[in-house]
């Protein structure tokens, strides 16, 4: 009886070398695109603060008059009754307490932009705050971080997020440990959760930590 002889066979050394580079070349692809991603993102958020600036200095310039100030008969008298819903006050107030949770200039503020047209922001009864690109908040304060002024601010940023917002904004970070946040027109802080209201004094020097576990809120001055 004769028996025949399997055969056995294996990859190649360069079948094996081929599928190395394939999976590189997956691996290259897959990073850039989460590069993308967080560049778009970033970018997204200096837009946010951007779009609000411009909604502020818009307002003035229109109506001579402060948004979130106004009180609700001249908000009527332009027909935005179904639109602004809360009447605001003079001198304009928004303590970083509630930079976040919103009080009555901030809420008349923001609806009133937005009847405008000068901010997208859907109107709700009571009104909220508006969302950022990642999904924070937008919000207004006078004197977050010591910075002068009206300030917009945006919480739930990731520290790769806060430290790109920082670097469009203010220019490249100082050398040490890529500290930025407590110095320049934008500043900010972290906690573990979101969203950290900003304090009312300069935050204290903290590294941009990539891998943490953080969340941060930054301002700048409108």
């Amino acid at each position: 009886m004769k028996f025949s002889k399997s055969k056995q066979s294996g990859f190649t050394l360069v079948e094996i070398a081929i599928v190395l580079v394939i999976i590189g070349v997956l691996l290259a692809g897959v990073l850039k695109g989460q590069s993308m991603i967080n560049n778009s993102r970033i970018k997204g958020l200096v837009r946010d603060m951007n779009a609000v600036s411009s909604s502020y200095n818009g307002y003035i310039d229109r109506y001579q008059v402060t948004p979130g100030t106004e009180v609700l008969a001249a908000s009527a008298a332009r027909g935005w009754g179904a639109l602004v819903t809360v009447g605001g006050s003079t001198p304009l107030v928004l303590p970083v307490a509630s930079t976040f949770t919103l009080n009555t200039n901030q809420s008349n503020f923001w609806q009133s932009v937005a009847a405008a047209g000068f901010f997208t922001y859907t109107t709700a009864v009571p009104p909220v705050n508006p969302t950022n690109s990642v999904g924070g908040l937008i919000g207004l304060a006078i004197g977050a971080y010591a910075i002068p002024g009206v300030d917009v601010c945006l919480s739930g940023l990731s520290p790769l997020q806060a430290e790109g917002v920082d670097i469009i904004t203010d220019g490249p970070l100082p050398a040490a440990n890529n500290i930025g946040n407590n110095v320049g027109s934008l500043r900010g802080a972290a906690s573990a959760a979101p969203p950290l209201a900003p304090g009312a004094g300069a935050p204290g020097a903290a590294a941009y930590v990539e891998t943490a576990a953080t969340f941060w809120t930054v301002c700048r001055a409108l």
